[in-house]
């Protein structure tokens, strides 16, 4: 057995694996474990709900390899085998394909005539997690959103049989917007294993010390700086909102639901901002149900 090979067969779960089988594989890692953002709720065309968990579950391993710490150690040849199963299953083949989520995947690349490209892009940002651990300005930054959470983004779009172009750049704004939520929310986290997302050139100009968490100027400048980054964040969600009053029905529901998700964790970000340094922030109960208040009455973000 090569080396891949036995990678790959490591996490893969006891089968065997069917089809149908494979995709409630996906459907359960969705259902685990989906942060900020809700993934094929019932408000999604159920015909697609199955598909968008397994690009969901796809990402979502594959980033665990990269960043879990049970993975120290084997992430570079884990992310090797996924990006191996992947060449091969958009090959049509299936001698790598004997983990759920690449039968699932084969079935779903298929149906809705996946472009590759954005499968590809999504592992190479998980490679670039392995050896990058500073972004020296908010273009390198952006780059890497865009081969991350706009790749994903992208996806869901064409399962959901929407290719304009047009819309599918509004959509990267709104996953822009939801990846930059990510890593503020994370910042003390990031920091303490040796990655800051933060651009450098943004640390530079509050006065903060790339170093150091407790150094005096960082203490002193970080709510500023948060808050520069956080109306630089804003703007990103402001941007991709007409995509949400462009689709209706159902979709237009389950768009604006993530939508407004990522915009909530913004203002709690915002509330949260002077303990940063201490611990991540994430939505309260209250914060969902507000979410979810929103998107019912059919609020615009500006009112």
């Amino acid at each position: 057995m090569s080396k891949l090979a036995s990678a790959l067969q490591s996490v893969t779960p006891p089968g065997p694996w069917s089809v149908d089988r494979s995709f409630r594989f996906c459907q359960d890692v969705a259902r685990r474990d989906t942060h900020n953002l809700p993934v094929a709720t019932w408000l999604m065309p159920a015909c697609v709900r199955k598909y968008v968990a397994c690009l969901y579950a796809f990402a979502r391993l594959a980033d665990n390899f990269a960043d879990e710490p049970r993975y120290a150690g084997q992430r570079e040849a884990l992310l090797d085998a996924w990006s191996a199963a992947l060449e091969d299953c958009c090959a049509g083949g299936k001698s790598r394909a004997a983990h759920p989520v690449f039968i699932a995947l084969r079935e779903t690349v298929s149906a809705f005539d996946i472009p590759h490209v954005y499968l590809r892009e999504l592992i190479e940002a998980l490679r670039q997690d392995l050896s990058v651990a500073r972004y020296a300005t908010r273009s390198e930054l952006l780059d890497y959103c865009r081969r991350s959470a706009n790749s994903a983004g992208r996806l869901v779009l064409i399962l959901l049989g929407r290719r304009d172009e047009q819309e599918h750049r509004l959509s990267d704004a709104i996953c822009t917007g939801h990846a930059l939520v990510n890593f503020w929310q994370e910042v003390s986290e990031d920091w303490a294993n040796g990655r800051i997302y933060i651009p450098q050139e943004d640390l530079a100009r509050f006065g903060c010390d790339p170093t150091s968490l407790d150094a005096p100027s960082t203490r002193e400048n970080f709510a500023g700086l948060m808050d520069d980054e956080m109306d630089w964040t804003r703007e990103f969600f402001l941007t991709g909102w007409p995509l949400c009053e462009r689709i209706h029905g159902r979709l237009g529901l389950e768009l604006r639901l993530i939508w407004w998700s990522g915009y909530q964790a913004l203002k709690r970000l915002e509330m949260d901002k002077a303990w940063l340094l201490e611990r991540p922030s994430s939505l309260t109960a209250f914060d969902k149900t507000g979410m979810v208040w929103h998107v019912l009455m059919g609020h615009h973000p500006l009112e």
